[in-house]
C-alpha cells in the first residue's frame, strides 16, 4: 500500500507509527478548526509518543502551511484583516526569519518557560475576570512592538499562537474575524520559519513527502472542526480560545523545564 514510499522512509515506519501519526494530524486539525490555532502542538504532543522529535517537526511543515493558506483565505475579511495588521505582519515576518538564523545554539529554554508562564497568568486570570482589551489608539503604537515580541518567540520556538493570539484576541475582533486573522500570522510566520529551516537536515525528499501525506488527516479534522465552530457562540468560543492558549502555555513551561 506505501510502496510509493522511498525505501529508507518505508524502513523507519511501522504500523503503529503510521496509524498514530495520521491520528495525530487528524485530532491536530480539527482542533484548528474549533479555535484557529493549536495544530502544532497537538499533532507533536501526539507524534513524539512514538517518532524521534525533529522529525516530527519536519512533518508538521506542509500541513501547517497549507492548513493556515485554507484558514487564511476563509472568512471573506482577508484584505480587511491584511490592510488592518499589515506593519504587524511584515515586521513579525522579518523577525521571525532573522531570529531563526541567528538563534542556532542559542539555550532559549528560559525564554520559552517565560513566555509559557505568563501566557498561562494571563489567560487564566482572562477566564476568571474577562481579561483586557485594546482600544484603537493603542492597537496603532502597539502593533510594532508586538510584531517584534511575536517574531521573536515564533523564531527561537516555532510557537506561532504565543504571543500573537493574546494580541489579536484584546482587539476584540469577532470569531471568524479572529480565527482569519490567526490564520494570515500564522502562515506569514510559518512561510518565514520554512525559509530559515529549509537548508537543515531535516529537509529531506522522503520527509516532504510524508508532510504531503499528513496533510490529508489534518485537512480532514479541520473540516469537522470549522462545522462544529459554526454552531458555538461568541462567548463560548473565546472561553475556548482562552483555554487552548492556556494549554499551549503549559506546554511551553513542560517542554522547557523537561522535554527540551
Amino acid at each position: 500500500m506505501l510502496d510509493f514510499l522511498p525505501g529508507d522512509v518505508l524502513a523507519a515506519l511501522t504500523p503503529l507509527s503510521i496509524a498514530v501519526t495520521l491520528a495525530a494530524f487528524f485530532i491536530a486539525g480539527s482542533f484548528k478548526g474549533v479555535a484557529g490555532l493549536g495544530l502544532p502542538l497537538v499533532s507533536l504532543a501526539i507524534m513524539v509518543l512514538v517518532i524521534e522529535f525533529k522529525t516530527a517537526v519536519a512533518l508538521m511543515t506542509l500541513p501547517l502551511i497549507l492548513t493556515n493558506i485554507v484558514q487564511a483565505l476563509s472568512g471573506g475579511h482577508l484584505l480587511a484583516m491584511v490592510k488592518r495588521h499589515w506593519r504587524f505582519l511584515a515586521l513579525a515576518f522579518i523577525t521571525t526569519f532573522v531570529i531563526q538564523r541567528l538563534s542556532q545554539g542559542w539555550d532559549e529554554r528560559w525564554l520559552v518557560v517565560g513566555l509559557g508562564l505568563i501566557t498561562m497568568l494571563y489567560t487564566s486570570s482572562a477566564l476568571v475576570k474577562g481579561g483586557f482589551a485594546i482600544s484603537p489608539p493603542a492597537e496603532r503604537w502597539l502593533a510594532l512592538p508586538m510584531a517584534l515580541v511575536s517574531g521573536f518567540f515564533s523564531g527561537i520556538s516555532g510557537a506561532f499562537s504565543l504571543p500573537a493570539a493574546l494580541y489579536f484576541q484584546a482587539l476584540g475582533l469577532g470569531k471568524n474575524e479572529l480565527v482569519q486573522t490567526l490564520g494570515i500570522w500564522f502562515l506569514t510566520g510559518s512561510l518565514a520559519l520554512t525559509l530559515g529551516v529549509a537548508q537543515g537536515p531535516q529537509a529531506t525528499g522522503a520527509n516532504w513527502l510524508l508532510s504531503a501525506i499528513a496533510a490529508i488527516p489534518a485537512f480532514a479534522g479541520m473540516w469537522l472542526g470549522q462545522k462544529i465552530r459554526t454552531h458555538l457562540s461568541e462567548t463560548r468560543f473565546r472561553t475556548i480560545l482562552l483555554a487552548s492558549l492556556c494549554v499551549i502555555g503549559t506546554w511551553l513551561v513542560i517542554r522547557g523545564l523537561i522535554l527540551w
